[in-house]
């Protein structure tokens, strides 16, 4: 997101429902993936960090500094 923020939404039976957000990021959002199993989350952000989240347990576990700057 332009923002630098992440959130969580959990699918029901009918709609969905919101479950946790993150500022996740001071710039803004360059790429987000989700690895095969859809456990985990990865964004990488202008602000030169990734982060990875627990797509289970809504969490974050893990957050680097880039050495440099994803493109736009």
């Amino acid at each position: 997101s332009a923002d630098g923020h992440i959130k969580f939404w959990k699918k029901q039976e009918e709609g969905i429902e919101f479950v946790k957000h993150f500022r996740s990021h001071l710039g803004n959002i360059q790429a987000i993936t989700i690895n095969s199993t859809g456990t985990l989350l990865c964004s990488v952000s202008s602000d030169k960090s990734l982060k990875v989240f627990d797509v289970v347990n809504f969490g974050e576990l893990d957050c680097s500094g880039l050495m440099f700057c994803t493109p736009e």
